[in-house]
């Protein structure tokens, strides 16, 4: 079992937009079939997606822990974010902006990559990777929910990218999979279940492309990728390029606690062909960044090397700012969903549904 990110190499997904705010799509038979996708999608979630727009603002004199070795770290020094791109990052720049954000007693970096993931059955607390559970036959209303909990979840915590392995819920609930991550605002790359639980022996491939056609065609008005997950790589009925990237397989232990701050941004990054547009603090890559607290007594800048060490033992209460692409998801600890509060209600039953449903003990969440 593993997941490719099937994006085109040097192709950037630049931004997103809730229904009926992009540009109007060149299919009209594919825009029909998202727009029946979202009408869907109203039911199952009380409040509509909510998504901030772009703002320009600069950071001014956090520690930086870029990850760019041409750059490398700064005690002292500013980020400017412009039209969701990093613009500048120095010490004391010439530049203004309507939003300034002091990052003094603040470290500022890459916001985190999560290569592999199954939000499901992590959010309801089945973390055996290798025995995952089937959720193809729950409901889809159940799965978006549990989806957009864990997604909020990750956002609180500095997950700015997150590659979504959906072969524990099923190739049924993969529109329903897209939209969520979709409207929860995170970026990311979807992985196919092909060959999961709901497999009938042959390859869906039809509904591969179909949804590559519908949803994926054009890379401006969202921030999620098309991947897929499937057993057997070696395989020759799966004609799956070879410059496609391969993350993390079930073959393997997979493991939330990282060796290093690279492994949770640049590296992770490259792994999903993603790092010519995240991964660093770098003119010219999209502005994913997060902020995390260091506090200083005595008011003097805090030495890098320290950063690092702060940030192995930070929890999401730690996390102060969250920006993706460009759009403040959390800012001074505080998320800036508007409907925080009825995703995680809804999401909680949802979960509690599923359990059930499972026949899992009930755990309080």
């Amino acid at each position: 079992m593993f997941c490719a990110c099937c994006r085109v190499p040097g192709q950037r997904s630049s931004g997103f937009f809730a229904e009926d705010v992009g540009a109007p799509a060149p299919d009209a038979e594919a825009a029909l079939a998202r727009r029946a996708v979202y009408q869907r999608r109203a039911t199952f979630l009380s409040a509509p997606a909510a998504h901030p727009e772009q703002t320009e603002f600069i950071i001014r004199q956090a520690c930086l822990l870029t990850m760019d070795p041409f750059i490398g770290d700064l005690a002292n020094g500013d980020v400017h974010v412009r039209d969701g791109v990093i613009v500048n990052i120095g010490r004391d720049l010439q530049a203004t902006a309507m939003h300034e954000i002091d990052g003094r007693n603040a470290i500022a970096l890459p916001g985190f990559v999560a290569g592999h993931r199954h939000l499901c059955t992590s959010t309801l607390a089945e973390i055996d990777h290798r025995q995952l559970p089937d959720l193809s036959s729950a409901h889809a209303s159940d799965i978006y929910k549990t989806m957009r909990l864990a997604l909020l979840d990750a956002l609180a915590a500095g997950i700015t990218t997150l590659n979504h392995c959906a072969y524990d819920i099923g190739s049924e609930h993969a529109e329903t999979a897209i939209v969520a991550q979709i409207d929860s605002g995170v970026r990311g790359c979807l992985s196919y279940p092909l060959g999961g639980p709901t497999w009938d022996g042959t390859p869906d491939h039809d509904t591969l492309r179909r949804l590559e056609r519908e949803w994926f065609t054009s890379y401006g008005d969202h921030l999620l990728d098309l991947g897929l997950a499937v057993d057997n790589a070696g395989d020759d009925t799966l004609a799956i390029p070879p410059s496609l990237p391969i993350t993390a397989d079930h073959s393997k232990e997979v493991t939330q606690q990282q060796d290093s701050l690279a492994t949770r941004t640049l590296d992770a990054a490259r792994a999903l062909s993603l790092d010519h547009c995240i991964g660093s603090l770098s003119p010219g890559k999209c502005a994913d960044i997060i902020m995390i607290a260091a506090p200083r007594g005595d008011g003097t800048p805090l030495a890098p090397q320290h950063g690092h060490e702060i940030i192995r033992n930070a929890t999401a209460a730690d996390v102060l700012l969250v920006a993706v692409d460009g759009r403040l998801r959390k800012q001074n600890g505080v998320l800036t969903e508007p409907n925080e509060g009825l995703i995680r209600r809804e999401g909680r039953d949802a979960v509690r549904r599923l359990r059930a449903e499972a026949r899992w003990p009930s755990i309080d969440n």
